[in-house]
């Protein structure tokens, strides 16, 4: 794409040889170069400097052209909607974090006091449900579509995982079949040597390399682990058990104080529930 630097015509697209009817203002420095000027383009020329600006990485910055407004200048503020947004939270983080400093220093002393702390409580929760709404506003549509992606592709990964594990298994019991048989050709094998049977030794011992030498494919390993099975849980020692703490909150919220179990102290916890503004 080359510019027309000379032959400019109000309203019309900039790029050379093109006399089509401008309908946008892009910014040439998101396009073109990092000295370009903000560029009128027509119709099929937006979409060639969109294709341009995804092969520098960036995101086209651009507006509608307006036929009866003023010509574009330099000064013209084009503004990403992300830049938007960024410069909006800083605003609101700079306001919480004030606020927060004159919450710190907020002494309750009297009726007064009290009457405007609950006025500050519903402003502040009132607004910490405006700006969670709109951070909502942004996060369910993108939460929606990693949902429906992760459908899309979860009955194939899926069915891969199950291939995999299963794989996996006939080749453990066939490595573990290959260890039997190995154990019991070297018992064979000692059994034969007492006996001064060289036939069945020079056999057994053959049967034995056959086991031990089973064919084990590229980047295959075989890694033992221990784990285990609970038999019977009245046995376990007092330091590998973990108090339920869901059952133990459960029966405080129900016996209050006359809570009684060895260990536990049961008290009471006060808060303050407000509605917001």
């Amino acid at each position: 794409m080359e510019l027309d630097h000379q032959n400019i015509t109000e309203g019309q697209c900039r790029v050379a040889k093109c006399n089509h009817d401008a309908v946008a203002i892009a910014d040439g420095k998101t396009f073109f170069s990092k000295r370009a000027p903000l560029v009128p383009l027509c119709e099929n020329d937006l979409a060639r400097a969109q294709e341009m600006a995804v092969q520098l990485g960036n995101d086209l910055v651009w507006h509608e052209f307006e036929a009866e407004a003023a010509p574009a200048s330099e000064e013209v503020a084009l503004v990403r909607p992300e830049e938007a947004l960024k410069a909006e939270l800083v605003t609101e983080a700079t306001q919480a974090q004030e606020a927060l400093t004159e919450v710190t220093a907020f002494e309750i002393i009297d009726s007064d006091s009290m009457t405007f702390a609950a006025d500050v409580l519903a402003e502040t929760k009132g607004n910490h449900k405006r700006l969670d709404d709109k951070r909502k506003e942004i996060t369910q549509p993108i939460n929606a579509a990693l949902k429906a992606t992760n459908a899309l592709f979860k009955p194939a990964l899926d069915f891969y995982k199950r291939c995999e594990a299963g794989i996996k298994v006939k080749m453990l019991q066939a490595n573990q079949r290959a260890q039997v048989a190995a154990q019991e050709a070297l018992t064979a094998a000692g059994a034969a040597a007492a006996e001064g049977d060289t036939e069945a030794l020079t056999q057994e011992i053959a049967a034995h390399d056959d086991a031990v030498n089973l064919p084990a494919a590229d980047g295959i390993q075989y890694r033992t682990t221990w784990k285990f099975n609970i038999i019977d849980a009245t046995l376990i020692p007092r330091e590998f058990l973990t108090p339920d703490l869901k059952l133990i909150e459960g029966h405080v919220r129900h016996k209050k104080d006359a809570t009684a179990i060895p260990g536990i102290e049961a008290y009471e916890d006060q808060t303050v529930a407000s509605a917001s503004k």
